[in-house]
Parts: structure tokens; sequence; C-alpha cells
């Protein structure tokens, strides 16, 4: 089954929790509608066995007076109706694939939508200290008059990052509007970000994600559970079962059988209508068909897409361990960063000044900022590094792999 066992999300008072907002996609309104298409699909009859159609006939002479009928049944050929019922499984499991699909497509939104806001408010936070931090430096400069005249160049610089910074806050700020309204939106809050918040509690961070990679990276790679391998094995078997049910309908070599009762009303009298019956059966000549175009047409289809099928597969294998491959640079490059080794000294160098008296408040602040620059270089990298995890999830088809999980808790939580 691919609908995911998602529980039911309360309704939203002013703050929505990753968890909940995850498992609120079972109640998104394209994917409730595609839900009662794939069940409807599913209880929908099959054909009848063995008969194509019946068809009913009743015959009225010149003085519209009964005067005979018939019953003719159309039959299937041979395979007919096996194939025909093979063929409308794989369209089931189609509505079915596509359901997850979509379910994939959604919750992978929500994601991303979480990872963004998050990042915003990291980013948003940190060039505020940066305003304030370059604040400071202008009011340090133009303390001292003579300082003031000989520094102008670090002065104007200051103020264009001042500048620089208000600009980054407010598209920030922007992209964050944007992002809970639509977060309002998608949990039934009638997309009214105002006082609505997303509450990140448990989430994962990037040491988490490097942990979860040695448990993820085999269960990845596996085909069999992928939701885009099953949308391009089921093309296949569509196309197969589709030539299999074409060809069973060439084999329509007993047509029709039709039993017939008609009246014997020779001399017209009233007494003479004695009742006649008969059965007539229709066969078609083996090999004397026009169909084979479309037989050929439709093998032709199936040869095609069995070898686009395994290209596909081939290539689907090769850009999730790809995918793996950029995830592990992004996280080796975020723990290089982390440690570096000029921020660890100009930590060191604030504590030593910081205790000191008669310290350089410039040299300070420029400390500062420059493992303030230096933070939000790395929240840009991890960002990155959640963007390509999700990426790697949404193209191994892990978002939707039975039990669903969520890939935003630190720990091994199920939606």
């Amino acid at each position: 089954m691919l609908v995911p066992a998602l529980s039911l999300f309360p309704s939203p008072v002013n703050e929505v929790t990753v968890k909940d907002f995850l498992s609120d996609v079972i109640n998104d309104d394209e994917v409730a509608g595609r839900r009662k298409s794939a069940r409807f699909m599913s209880w929908a009859p099959g054909n009848t066995s063995g008969l194509n159609s019946m068809q009913y006939r009743y015959k009225l002479d010149e003085k519209n007076a009964y005067s005979g009928s018939s019953l003719r049944m159309y039959l299937n050929g041979l395979d007919e109706t096996s194939a025909a019922s093979g063929l409308s499984s794989k369209l089931r499991e189609e509505g079915r694939i596509g359901l997850g699909l979509l379910i994939n497509r959604k919750i992978r939104e929500r994601y991303m939508l979480l990872v963004k806001h998050d990042s915003d408010i990291r980013l948003r936070d940190l060039y505020a200290r940066e305003i304030s931090l370059l604040t400071d430096r202008v009011n340090v400069l133009k303390r001292n008059a003579d300082l003031a005249m000989k520094q102008m160049n670090l002065i104007l610089e200051s103020e264009r990052g001042i500048e620089a910074a208000r600009a980054e806050i407010i598209d920030l700020e922007k992209s964050m509007s944007h992002s809970l309204r639509k977060v309002s939106l998608l949990s039934h809050g009638g997309g009214e970000g105002t006082n609505f918040s997303i509450n990140y509690t448990g989430m994962v961070s990037v040491a988490g994600i490097e942990k979860k990679m040695e448990r993820i990276m085999e269960r990845a790679l596996v085909l069999a559970d992928n939701i885009y391998h099953k949308k391009a094995m089921n093309e296949l078997h569509v196309t197969k079962d589709t030539y299999e049910f074409e060809l069973s309908r060439e084999r329509r070599y007993f047509n029709y059988v039709e039993f017939s009762l008609d009246r014997n009303n020779k001399y017209g009298g009233v007494l003479d209508r004695d009742l006649r019956g008969s059965l007539e059966f229709a066969f078609t000549l083996p090999h004397v068909t026009s169909g084979n175009i479309e037989l050929n047409s439709r093998q032709s289809a199936y040869i095609v897409k069995e070898s686009e099928v395994r290209f596909f597969a081939r290539n689907l294998k090769l850009d999730i361990g790809n995918r793996i491959d950029d995830l592990k640079v992004l996280l080796e490059k975020y723990k290089t960063m982390s440690d570096s080794e000029s921020v660890k000294k100009g930590r060191h160098y604030i504590r030593i000044l910081s205790k000191s008296d008669g310290s350089d408040p410039l040299l300070l602040i420029d400390l500062y900022g420059h493992i303030l620059k230096h933070d939000i270089a790395v929240e840009k990298v991890r960002l990155s590094v959640f963007t390509a995890y999700l990426d790697m999830l949404d193209l191994s088809g892990m978002l939707v792999k039975q039990p669903v999980m969520n890939f935003l808790s630190e720990k091994d939580e199920h939606l």
C-alpha cells in the first residue's frame, strides 16, 4: 500500500510542529481527491468472464404483432478475460502509484518550506548581529575626530555593510512571511501567516544527518521500493498487458452464438402459430485479420519500453549514488568550515582581549566581524546540506517508503 499511515493534524492555533505539519500532507486537498479516485478504481467492477457483450432482439411483423426474438452473445477471445483482468490490475496500480508520487511531491514541498524558513530565521538573526556590530564600529570610529578623518574609508565601508545587511534582512523577512503564509494555508489556517509560528524543537542537526546517512545509504539504493522505479516498471507492465490484451482480442475465433425463436404463421391462421427455435454459431477464420499492424506496433512499443526502463533504472541508481556523493561532500565541507582554525584562533584572541584592560575595541569588533561572516557562510552551507539531503531522499523514494519517517527529527520518528 502506497498511502502512508499518517496521523490526522489538529486544528492549528498559533503554532505548528514539524511532525504535525508533515503528517498533515494526507489531508491536502489534492491528495484527498486522488485518494478518492484510487479507491474508486480499486472498487470498480471488471469485465464479465468470457462474455464481451449481449444483444436481445425483439421482432414485429407488419401488423406490429410479435413474430420472434433472439439472444446473441459475443464471446471473448482465448485468454481475453485473463488479459483484461491483468491490464485492469496494472491500471489500478497506476492510480495507486500516482497517489504515492503526489504524496512524495507534496511532502517534499513541506520539507523544503520548513528547512528554508528555519535557515531564513538563522540568517536574519546573523545579519541583525552584523548590523549591531558594524554600528558599534562606526560609533567607535566617530568617537575620535582625528581617527574618524583618517579612517573615513572604514566608516564608509561599515555603513555600506550595514546597508547590505539591511537589504538581506528585508529579503529574508519577505521570504519568511511567504513561508509562514504557505504553511498556514497548508495547515488549513486560511493562509494568514500573522501570529503563526513553527516549532522546530527536536530538529535534526547536520551531525544528525551524517549519522542517519549511515543507515539510509543502503536502503536508498534499493530500487524495489522506489516510487519512481515502481512507476517505470508499472508502465512497462501496462505496455506488455495492452499488447497481450490486443493479441487475445485477435483470437476471437468463436465470435458469437445466437439463439432465435420465430413464429410460423404461413397461412395467417390464428391456430397455426407454433414457435420454431434455431441456434447459430459464428466463427472467425484464423490468420485472416486486419489487426496485424496494430499488434506489431504494440509489440514494438513493449520492446522499446523494456529498453527504456532498463536505461531508466540504471540512471536512477547512478543519480541516487551521485546525490549521496554530493551530500557527503557538503557534509565534509560543513565539518571543515565548522572546525575552522582561524575562527578558533579568533575566539581565543577575543577571550584574551576581553580580560585585558585597555584593549583596542576596534580589534575586538573586527574579530567578532570575522567570526560573524564565517557563521553566515556556514549557515548557507548548512542550508545546502539540508537541500541535498532532501533531494537524495526524494530521488531514492525514501520520503514515502513504509514506514514513513520524519527525516527532520533528530530521533527515528514515524509520521
